[in-house]
């Protein structure tokens, strides 16, 4: 399905739909060492059951967009395979792209962006760790007036509970 679904399901891989963040090791650790961690990584239990289900909605488009290396692709397909979600949508930084956080945050909306052209969805669902990439892709939502839900995980979670604290205190509302 293309164009009017009513909900877009975008999902990082690795601190979201994985249980761990391997984006520290990338060209830290040699490739065999990384193939191995990404086809043996736990999946997130409170985001694998979500994305399953999302997969069989009537109307719902659910797309992957990690900052791992294209390089990867194939190891991180047998990994999806493996925990039974397809792998036909996924998106992976290209190889000439450095892995710097705002690089990666730039290229995510980007796709991002792409994908709600091709879609139009009525709403979207961001499941994400990484502060940079959410906010982002929330700033394309709010330019185009589409509800966005957010499942933050990680040091995104932490990051946003202490913005809202802090915008709480600053309003004297705490």
């Amino acid at each position: 399905m293309e164009k009017g679904i009513d909900k877009l399901v975008v999902v990082d891989i690795d601190g979201t739909l994985g249980e761990k963040t391997l984006c520290s090791l990338w060209g830290r650790v040699p490739d065999t060492e990384l193939l191995y961690l990404i086809k043996n990584l736990e999946p997130n239990p409170e985001v694998l059951p979500f994305v399953k289900e999302a997969c069989q909605e009537v109307g719902t488009q659910v797309v992957i967009i990690t900052a791992r290396d294209e390089r990867y692709r194939e190891a991180t397909k047998m990994w999806l395979t493996s925990i039974a979600l397809p792998s036909h949508n996924v998106y992976m930084r290209p190889s000439n792209y450095s892995y710097d956080r705002k690089v990666t945050a730039k290229w995510k909306g980007e796709v991002f962006k792409n994908l709600l052209q091709r879609y139009s969805p009525k709403a979207v669902l961001l499941m994400e760790d990484s502060i940079d990439n959410i906010y982002a892709m929330n700033s394309i939502t709010l330019e185009r007036k589409i509800p966005m839900f957010l499942y933050a995980c990680g040091d995104a979670l932490s990051t946003l509970l202490i913005q809202d604290r802090l915008i709480n205190i600053l309003r004297n509302e705490d």
